[in-house]
């Protein structure tokens, strides 16, 4: 799933993103992973084969990355490129 991750957008916290199936095999579903800050890549969501975007609506503040890997009954893909981005704190007025 190398190049699977076809990048995101960000805005009030909430990060949208979108891939391709792999060129080879039939998944059954794939899984999101993120990375907040330093932190390690933690399981975000399971999603069904034939789900292609994901919105993450709880980025905290701070740097944020995620990785998608296809899945089936057998075994987890390596993860695909990694898609990151910064959420600011909000301004004070």
């Amino acid at each position: 799933l190398g190049g699977l991750l076809s990048g995101g957008s960000a805005g009030a916290a909430m990060v949208t993103m979108a891939w391709n199936p792999p060129l080879q095999g039939t998944p059954e579903g794939y899984t999101v992973y993120r990375r907040s800050g330093k932190g390690a890549f933690e399981l975000r969501q399971s999603l069904i084969a034939t789900t292609l975007t994901y919105a993450d609506t709880m980025v905290p503040v701070g740097r944020n990355c995620w990785h998608v890997t296809a899945f089936n009954s057998v075994m987890e893909s390596a993860p695909s490129n990694q898609v990151c981005t910064t959420i600011a704190k909000p301004r004070r007025r």
